[in-house]
């Protein structure tokens, strides 16, 4: 609980500056596997002892995976131990609806039972918009999913208020303007065509 009331109380807004590191290591999508992140850190080796070393984890921590709140507690254990290095973005399955349909939710009920795993479920929740969207450095942008429209500029995701990401519990069915950007960079894939267009699969 410790733990995770700590990500609530993340300050500044959904920007991250990331600093000038020589190696920057990217991990994507864990989905509550513990042993592909132990793996991840295996091969990544000591990064503490490298100043210049920075880990991003981009989100999707949790859901389809057997221990996704195992996942996220070691992460956020990371990101308390060494926070100059660690880095950690918000995907689109750290979201209410999505992580209550895909595992997480029935997860912590099964380990937990009913009562205290819905006190779990309400500050996992708010851990989750605390995280921010991006994380910018001067040749790079990292986003979990992709940019959301053609005339995307990152100003638009500097703005975002910490009241205001509070409020985005989920982004599955967009409230607004500001909700449907966020929703696009969380959500949106890579194709190998140029431009930006309508994902009909995913109907974003």
């Amino acid at each position: 609980e410790t733990v995770i009331d700590f990500r609530q109380s993340r300050k500044g807004n959904d920007e991250d500056a990331l600093p000038d590191f020589s190696k920057v290591t990217v991990v994507g999508d864990l989905h509550g596997s513990v042993k592909s992140l132990q793996h991840v850190l295996t091969v990544v080796g000591d990064f503490v002892s490298h100043k210049d070393h920075a880990i991003v984890f981009d989100g999707d921590f949790v859901d389809r995976g057997d221990n996704s709140l195992g996942v996220l507690l070691i992460l956020l254990l990371l990101k308390l131990a060494y926070p100059k290095n660690v880095f950690l973005l918000r995907g689109n399955h750290e979201d209410v609806l999505v992580a209550s349909a895909y595992g997480f939710q029935d997860e912590l009920v099964q380990k937990y039972g009913a009562d205290e795993a819905d006190d779990i479920w309400d500050g996992v929740n708010a851990a989750f918009c605390a995280l921010p969207l991006c994380i910018i450095s001067d040749t790079a942008v990292i986003l979990h999913g992709g940019i959301p429209t053609a005339d995307f500029d990152l100003d638009q995701i500097r703005d975002i208020t910490p009241s205001q990401r509070k409020r985005m519990k989920s982004l599955v069915e967009p409230k607004n303007a500001l909700e449907t950007l966020v929703q696009g960079i969380v959500w949106s894939d890579p194709c190998l065509d140029d431009g930006i267009s309508f994902n009909s699969i995913r109907s974003v």
